[in-house]
């Protein structure tokens, strides 16, 4: 398996006695704020998985993250198509080692980036003609 670049996988790998201990001990974030919070781990990109994980673990919409449903989904998907815990650990570490390299890369808060330029407007009937008789 390649490196890993979410820094909170490698903080609750290394040391998960201590991220138990206080992921139990916290009110109202959920255990992947928690474990940010413990390991002194931040940013943009940090914050918006944290959102993501928040309004999926414990429900109450306090972020209202755009990407929810399609994490969730994603989730739903793995869950099904892997039964073997070991398999299902690994494939959802991708997924969300990808998130994190996604988020990294667009420094964006929110939002997709572009993945294709939208195409020029076609030419009208008219613009046609008036070319032709140009031409």
């Amino acid at each position: 398996m390649g490196q890993r670049t979410c820094p909170i996988l490698h903080a609750s790998i290394a040391r998960p006695d201590d991220a138990h201990r206080n992921t139990q001990a916290s009110g109202l974030q959920c255990g992947f704020e928690t474990l940010c919070s413990v390991f002194g781990l931040a940013g943009p990109a940090l914050s918006r998985i944290a959102a993501i994980v928040h309004d999926l673990d414990l429900k109450d919409g306090r972020f209202g993250a755009p990407d929810c449903g399609t994490v969730r989904a994603m989730i739903e998907g793995l869950q099904l198509a892997y039964q073997n815990d070991e398999a299902l650990l690994e494939h959802g570490m991708t997924l969300f080692d990808s998130l994190y390299r996604s988020f990294e890369q667009s420094g964006r808060a929110t939002g997709p980036r572009v993945a294709a330029r939208p195409k020029r407007p076609a030419a009208s009937a008219r613009e046609r003609r008036r070319g032709k008789k140009d031409g």
